[in-house]
């Protein structure tokens, strides 16, 4: 999954995994420049954000990362193995 995040600081994001729920949640923090005029538009939304995302059942939670460069976000989640059939012995009384 790739999400573009610009203007947040990795340390301010916060992934997390919960009951095959991925959230990520971060805090756009803008320095605003000290400036005696008054902006038209800003292009550059501040703030928390929060995401939800349904995780597939065959995902393997434990190995989930996540990587930020040049606001650029990206989360790696690996496809687990399917179950194998198992076979269970039968035993006698």
């Amino acid at each position: 999954m790739v999400a573009d995040i610009p203007g947040v600081n990795p340390v301010d994001i916060e992934i997390s995994h919960n009951k095959g729920i991925l959230t990520i949640k971060g805090d756009r923090l803008i320095e605003e420049p000290v400036s005696e005029g008054k902006f038209s538009r800003k292009e550059r939304r501040r703030g928390t954000f929060m995401r939800q995302l349904k995780v597939p059942e065959l995902a393997e939670v434990d190995n989930i990362s996540a990587i930020s460069t040049h606001g650029v976000l990206t989360i790696k989640i690996p496809k687990a193995a399917p179950a194998s059939p198992v076979r269970v012995a039968v035993e006698t009384a």
